[in-house]
């Protein structure tokens, strides 16, 4: 495609290749998403919140009252 663009080809063999190539990348992104629907789920390391005592928390600055200076949560 790239030789095509310098020798200024016309826009419908342009279109052409860009409409194929759309196609092939559809192909691949659906065989990818078959493939992780079908391989075994093994735990990532994003999922530490499942584990026994992880408590979700957030950071409070105490020196500033928990509020920013706008008035905020910090």
């Amino acid at each position: 495609m790239k030789g095509q663009l310098e020798q200024q080809a016309d826009t419908a063999a342009l279109r052409t290749g860009v409409e194929k190539l759309a196609s092939v990348s559809q192909k691949i992104g659906q065989a990818m998403y078959a493939q992780a629907q079908q391989a075994p789920t093994e735990e990532s390391p994003g999922t530490a919140q499942e584990e026994e005592g992880v408590v979700d928390a957030e950071i409070v600055d105490e020196e500033k009252g928990g509020r920013d200076e706008k008035g905020g949560a910090a």
